[in-house]
């Protein structure tokens, strides 16, 4: 696992900030927003050394079914 990753977790388990320093000069590596209702952005580990931030909606569309369905289902009841 790249320093980075392993950083940003440490400090999560120990700050709860991710973004505290990871580079050793204030500043972190990647800028991990806080979490808000309807933020769209995650905080997204590749293989081998690649962290980034992505959007988060390439599941909008299953999870609407999904929800759908349990709509469904409890209108039935």
């Amino acid at each position: 696992m790249d320093i980075v990753v392993v950083n940003a977790l440490i400090n999560f388990i120990n700050t709860l900030d991710p973004n505290h320093s990871t580079r050793g000069n204030g500043t972190p590596a990647v800028f991990w927003l806080t979490w808000k209702t309807g933020l769209t952005q995650l905080l997204t580990f590749r293989d081998p050394v690649v962290v980034n931030i992505t959007t988060n909606n390439f599941r909008s569309d299953a999870i609407w079914s999904l929800n759908e369905l349990i709509f469904k289902a409890a209108l039935k009841q």
